[in-house]
């Protein structure tokens, strides 16, 4: 009897932790998808960009893939077909419209910086930190609940513009 009521529970918290999993999967998700709606890429035309799937590349830890993968499985991005792709090689980063960082070293966030300035790249991540290293959008809980930070100068660098609407709600990195 104590081990069926120890393993309804262990079963019971591990539901409760792929909930708490899959509800800030589809949060970030979400803020993904609207952080696009308010930034512009200098040299990408929308007609010459609606011609493929928007590739938008998990790096460092696929943890989200699976989640990211059903979410915007109906959901487009400036009207295109999203492609979710996973990858933890920083050469198969130049293919992407979107990076989202999971994971990664301060040498590999430079690296990506020098891939989304040579690029036109947009990167966001959700790493503590990562938007004064050079990541253009950073995601962070704050009071238990989800807020970002902007490197407007980085975004700029890489060719992005960031709507004012947006920067009003961020928090700025200089």
């Amino acid at each position: 009897m104590i081990v069926l009521l120890s393993l309804l529970l262990l079963i019971s918290y591990g539901s409760f932790l792929y909930s708490q999993d899959t509800e800030e999967a589809n949060l970030i998700a979400a803020y993904i998808e609207r952080f696009t709606r308010f930034i512009e890429i200098k040299g990408k035309s929308d007609s010459e960009s609606n011609r493929r799937d928007y590739v938008l590349t998990l790096f460092g830890d696929n943890k989200y893939t699976a989640q990211f993968q059903e979410v915007f499985s109906n959901q487009k991005i400036k009207n295109r077909v999203v492609k979710i792709t996973y990858t933890d090689n920083l050469n198969d980063l130049r293919k992407s419209d979107l990076i989202f960082v999971v994971k990664a070293s301060d040498i590999q966030i430079q690296k990506i910086n020098d891939i989304s300035k040579d690029n036109s790249i947009f990167t966001i991540a959700y790493l503590k930190g990562a938007a004064k290293k050079g990541i253009h959008i950073n995601l962070f809980q704050q009071d238990k609940k989800l807020k970002f930070e902007i490197n407007n100068n980085s975004a700029k660098e890489a060719g992005i513009t960031i709507s004012h609407l947006l920067l009003t709600k961020a928090v700025i990195i200089e």
